[in-house]
């Protein structure tokens, strides 16, 4: 049986941020922009190279989301599992060792009520997915100076990332996303990311929970 778990916590074993900076194509390179978006767009890609042996292994179909579409990974052809497996990736900064703002893990609007139709950015109907999986990043970000001759220059460094594995409902909490976006929060402490233990003690319940927000 294909245990999505076991496999993706085994290729995302020692994950760390290796990235030294942008390479332009005099050969320079400059430093990443410490905005949190193009952090979370450059973890998404190295999470996604981290788990692509996935398709040869198995000898599956995987296809990559584009720009703002889900899932990030969509998995199929899967030898003896029915249905599709959803793979998003999601970022957030730790607030202390132990706690993160929480991670929005996907709308409760559009294709999530409409199952069994492609509505909006989703490559495939929802009800297509037979699990969605959530793979979660969460990092210090640390900011120092560095002196360059006479020039001193604030660079930042990622640090200290623990990795979350886990079927979307089993984090998800019953508060929605910040700011005004209809979007899924998760819960905030990491050892229970970590474990799956969210607000929903089942799929069903989450399910019904937020189609009917």
């Amino acid at each position: 049986m294909y245990n999505v778990k076991a496999d993706l916590e085994a290729l995302l074993e020692g994950f760390k941020w290796e990235v030294v900076g942008l390479l332009l194509e005099d050969q320079s390179v400059i430093d990443v922009p410490s905005d949190s978006r193009a952090i979370s767009a450059i973890f998404e890609q190295l999470v996604v190279e981290r788990i692509k042996p996935i398709a040869r292994k198995y000898r599956c179909v995987l296809e990559e989301g584009g720009g703002r579409e889900y899932p990030d990974i969509t998995l199929s052809d899967l030898p003896g599992f029915e249905g599709k497996i959803a793979i998003d990736v999601k970022t957030s900064r730790k607030k202390s060792a132990n706690t993160i703002g929480g991670f929005t893990i996907g709308t409760y609007l559009g294709y999530f009520r409409t199952p069994d139709k492609k509505v909006g950015t989703i490559r495939y109907p929802y009800g297509d997915y037979a699990q969605h999986w959530i793979i979660g990043l969460c990092y210090e970000f640390e900011t120092y100076e560095e002196k360059i001759g006479d020039l001193v220059e604030e660079k930042f460094r990622i640090t200290d990332i623990d990795v979350v594995v886990q079927e979307k409902w089993r984090i998800a909490s019953r508060r929605t996303g910040s700011g005004t976006t209809k979007h899924i929060r998760s819960i905030t402490n990491i050892g229970d990311l970590k474990a799956g233990r969210g607000e929903f003690g089942s799929q069903k319940e989450f399910l019904e929970y937020w189609r009917n927000y």
